[in-house]
C-alpha cells in the first residue's frame, strides 16, 4: 500500500492533463493542432458560422484558476486556428458553449452548473460581444445542453444532461422546453424519453450541437467509462414520434483512431477525445492528452503558495 501511494504521488506531480483541439477540412486526412499553453488548455470546441465564415467557441480552462471560461478562436487566411480571446467569464467554472440561432438574434447557452442555472447569452454586434438575457432557474444540476428548434415553431427544446451527484461521469438525459420563446415558461418534458436515456449511464452526455442531415435529426455522444470522460463520440439518429415521445438509434462511433496525430512527442498518452462537430467543410474534435511534465510539478508549486 505504501508503494501503491508513492506511485499514485509520483503520477499526480509528474503527468500532466490537457485537452488539444484537433481539426481538418472535412474529408481530409490532414490534422491540424491548437495546442494548450503552459496556463491553460483548450477543450468543448464549437463551429459557429456567419455569412460563409466560421469560428469556435471554445471552453478556455486557467490552470492556475482551476476553472474554465468562454473563448473564441478565429481561422487565419491558411486555415490555422489561433489562440482564443476571452467572450465571457464568471465567477464559476464555464464550459460547453453552445450557441444557436432564434429569431434574428443570435444566443448561448453554456454549461454554467456552477452558477446554479441553466444561462443564456444574446451575442452582439459581433463574436466577441455577449450580454446575459435570462437564467433558467427550473434547469439546475445539469451539463452541456443542446437546442432544437422544429421548422415552423416557437417553441425552444433543450436537450440537457443531469450529472449523478455521486458520479459525475454518469449522467441522465433532460428535455425541457421554453413555450414560445427565449422569455417563454420552462416546461419539463424529460417524461417523453425513454428510460435508456432518462436514467444516469457513461453514454447519455451531449458530446456536440443537435443536427439535421438529409430530413433526419441526430445527436453527439460523448461516450465515457468508469475510468475515462470522453473515450469515444457516438452519434445517433433522433425520432420523435406524433405522441411527442422520444427515441435514438446509433449510425456511427468515432475514436481517436479517427483523428491520428503523429506529430505529438514520446512523452504523451492519447487518452480520447469527447466533443465533435462537422460544419462549413471543417471537422473539429478535443482531444485529451496525459504527458510527462516537469512543467506541472511546477504550477502546482505556486498554486500552493498562491
Amino acid at each position: 500500500m505504501e508503494l501503491h501511494g508513492w506511485v499514485k504521488k509520483a503520477v499526480d506531480t509528474f503527468m500532466d492533463g490537457e485537452y488539444h483541439i484537433v481539426y481538418r477540412n472535412d474529408g481530409s486526412s490532414h490534422v491540424k493542432q491548437l495546442r494548450p499553453t503552459y496556463s491553460e488548455w483548450y477543450a468543448d470546441p464549437l463551429l459557429y458560422t456567419e455569412n460563409g465564415k466560421s469560428c469556435v467557441f471554445m471552453e478556455v480552462y486557467d490552470r492556475f484558476a482551476d476553472k474554465g471560461y468562454i473563448g473564441v478562436s478565429e481561422f487565419d487566411g491558411n486555415g490555422v486556428l489561433q489562440r482564443p480571446k476571452k467572450v465571457i467569464e464568471e465567477p464559476f467554472h464555464m464550459s460547453f458553449p453552445l450557441t444557436f440561432r432564434y429569431g434574428n438574434s443570435v444566443y448561448m447557452i453554456p454549461e454554467t452548473v456552477g452558477g446554479g442555472a441553466l444561462r443564456i447569452y444574446e451575442k452582439g454586434s459581433s463574436i466577441y460581444e455577449w450580454r446575459q438575457i435570462r437564467a433558467i432557474e427550473e434547469i439546475t444540476g445539469c451539463v452541456d445542453s443542446v437546442v432544437y428548434i422544429r421548422e415552423g415553431s416557437s417553441d425552444i427544446n433543450i436537450f440537457t444532461c443531469e450529472e449523478n451527484a455521486d458520479n459525475k461521469l454518469m449522467t441522465g438525459l433532460r428535455w425541457y422546453i421554453l413555450r414560445g420563446g427565449i422569455d417563454g415558461e420552462c416546461v419539463d418534458n424529460s417524461r417523453k424519453l425513454p428510460d435508456e436515456c432518462r436514467e444516469y449511464g457513461y453514454g447519455v452526455r451531449n458530446g456536440g450541437p443537435v443536427f439535421e442531415k438529409d430530413g433526419s435529426l441526430y445527436r453527439i455522444i460523448q461516450k465515457s467509462t468508469e475510468r475515462i470522460y470522453g473515450e469515444s463520440i457516438e452519434i445517433r439518429r433522433i425520432s420523435i414520434d406524433s405522441d411527442g415521445r422520444y427515441s435514438e438509434h446509433k449510425v456511427r462511433e468515432l475514436s481517436l483512431d479517427d483523428f491520428d496525430v503523429s506529430t505529438l512527442p514520446l512523452t504523451t498518452h492519447r487518452v480520447g477525445i469527447h466533443t465533435y462537430g462537422c460544419e462549413n467543410g471543417i471537422e473539429i474534435t478535443d482531444m485529451f492528452v496525459a504527458r510527462a511534465s516537469l512543467r506541472n510539478m511546477i504550477r502546482k508549486q505556486i498554486k500552493k503558495r498562491m
